[in-house]
């Protein structure tokens, strides 16, 4: 089996301090490439700061609606998911009124 290069230094940060164990008895090692990008989010964002749910995909750009309480992760939400979607080049977010 290859291992998936993550493609961000900003996660590969995270994922050192954050390790996936089941079960040590059966020694069972669950890593980035075995969840999906709501999984990892809820691993890595602190109590409180809420999951984002939709966006919208246009070609290779999500658009997001990140609250105030999500804004200071914008960067470790965004790498999260262009890593688990290779397709995805820019993730955006709305920063004011439209």
């Amino acid at each position: 089996m290859q291992n998936r290069i993550v493609r961000s230094p900003v996660f590969q940060e995270y994922n050192t301090e954050k390790q996936f164990v089941v079960n040590p008895e059966h020694a069972i090692t669950l890593n980035y490439e075995n969840f999906n990008t709501q999984e990892v989010l809820k691993q890595l964002l602190p109590e409180g700061v809420e999951i984002p749910g939709g966006h919208e995909t246009i070609g290779t750009i999500v658009h997001l609606n990140l609250s105030d309480n999500q804004m200071p992760y914008r960067t470790i939400i965004g790498e999260v998911i262009k890593d688990k979607n290779p397709s995805i080049e820019t993730v955006v977010t709305k920063v004011g009124s439209i």
